[in-house]
């Protein structure tokens, strides 16, 4: 244990007296820094602005005031999702699909029918939010900075001359490990702690700020294992590096697309166009009169013995085009999920795409969470016209009704989308990269003991 802690702090010394250790830090803090404050100004816009368009919205419907029931049928207002203050920490596919859903009673536009195209969901860009920035950054300087760690004392004879002097080759191996995890944690500790305290204050839960944090901290040791590995199998630091960045750019750059591409062969979506068109035909088709008879038996068990011909129109109409239109986009969002599920079995062959997928996760910005997103809010919209039809049903002869009694179901529809809980992505990536980082440092110690052979 003294010969570990001996080299740790050997290792941090060094990095002290050549200012590499505070270039990491003030590089690492200043892009990191930067970045939640950035993103945090872009998240409090955005919020404000959907908050605006949600009351605009609510506002108009409610000040249709007393009109004919089938105009109000007719009129329609969006269910905008808030803006979850996790994108602050990682906008995972927020910026690449729908995040609003069309609310109309008697809606019969099967365009309409689906809040978005949903085919975006792997088209990634250049990293946004604080976690993949880090993600990206803290490793590539610490690459730069300290790739040869382990090779430049082979290469000096310092290795050698340590072990001949009695240090154990695994105190060497450990103690470098040691130091480099601490430089990246302490690196990322500013712009992590402040990214969390922005996203906790605008509505994140504690429990995903801490979720996140450790699964960024356990990104930092895997890297450093696979530096002090890679190093001390190096001859070259030279050759360390070119190894190193390689490994980086297939880990981050590289296999996030090839996965997305394997995954859009071997799970393809249905072409919405061409269920768009079935559901047209379908419409276009159905025959009512059944679901009228169910419906109008529903309300009279309700206790609307007359209910208005009209609200059993809507409502039967609506019930049975959802009925009917379910077999169709089912397969949408199955193959939504397989893309999912395939995305993560691909992201485990790289440590920091396989913590990119739970960091999505754990900010509710995931692709399984606008699936779930799609699927709350088509719940939502169908028991909202529902309900509204209800309230038609007990107007006086059908011929007016105040959207002001619907009011409370518009917003009780949009809460359930807004209180949908998190579906984080599950931590299996990271903590299968925990196990193979430890079997590096074991192999780290094998080519220290050879090095000083």
């Amino acid at each position: 244990m003294s010969a570990f802690l001996s080299v740790t702090k050997r290792e941090l010394a060094i990095m002290h007296r050549s200012r590499t250790l505070w270039l990491l830090i003030a590089l690492v803090s200043l892009i990191g820094i930067g970045t939640a404050v950035l993103e945090h100004r872009a998240w409090a816009e955005e919020s404000a602005q959907r908050g605006n368009l949600q009351q605009q919205e609510i506002g108009q419907w409610l000040g249709l005031g007393d009109t004919h029931f089938h105009t109000a049928a007719h009129r329609g207002l969006f269910l905008v999702q808030p803006i979850p203050a996790g994108v602050i920490l990682d906008r995972g596919v927020w910026d690449f699909s729908g995040s609003a859903i069309w609310l109309e009673a008697h809606q019969r536009n099967a365009a309409q029918l689906r809040a978005v195209d949903a085919q975006a969901f792997i088209g990634r860009g250049l990293p946004r939010g604080v976690g993949p920035v880090l993600l990206w950054i803290a490793p590539l300087l610490t690459i730069v900075l300290f790739h040869g760690i382990v090779a430049s004392d082979r290469r000096s004879g310092v290795l050698a001359f340590s072990v001949s002097s009695g240090a154990p080759p695994g105190a060497i191996a450990l103690g470098k490990f040691a130091a480099l995890s601490i430089a990246g944690l302490v690196a990322i500790t500013a712009p992590a702690v402040l990214a969390i305290g922005l996203a906790t204050s605008g509505g994140l839960a504690i429990i995903d700020g801490l979720a996140w944090l450790s699964a960024l901290a356990a990104t930092i040791l895997i890297a450093s294992a696979v530096i002090v590995a890679v190093s001390a199998a190096s001859k070259r630091t030279v050759n360390a590096l070119i190894l190193l960045l390689m490994l980086w750019f297939v880990a981050v750059v590289l296999w996030p697309r090839v996965a997305a591409q394997v995954t859009q062969i071997v799970a393809p979506l249905p072409s919405s166009q061409v269920v768009r068109s079935e559901a047209e035909a379908l419409v276009h088709d159905l025959d009512f009169s059944k679901a009228e008879e169910r419906i109008a038996e529903q309300l009279r068990e309700e206790g609307i013995a007359q209910p208005t011909p009209a609200a059993v129109n809507i409502m039967a109409s609506e019930t049975a085009t959802a009925e009917a239109l379910v077999p169709l986009f089912a397969p949408l969002e199955d193959g939504m999920a397989r893309q999912a599920a395939w995305m993560d079995w691909l992201s485990l062959a790289s440590p920091l795409f396989a913590a990119d997928r739970y960091l999505d996760g754990v900010a509710t910005t995931s692709d399984r969470d606008q699936i779930a997103f799609e699927q709350d809010a088509e719940e939502a919209r169908l028991a909202a016209q529902l309900a509204m039809g209800r309230e038609w049903a007990k107007v006086e002869g059908g011929d007016a009704g105040s959207p002001e009694a619907w009011g409370a179901v518009i917003d009780a529809s949009f809460a359930q989308i807004e209180e949908r809980d998190a579906r984080p992505l599950g931590p299996m990536g990271v903590v299968l990269w925990l196990i193979i980082a430890a079997g590096l440092l074991a192999l780290s110690i094998r080519s220290v003991r050879a090095a000083a052979a």
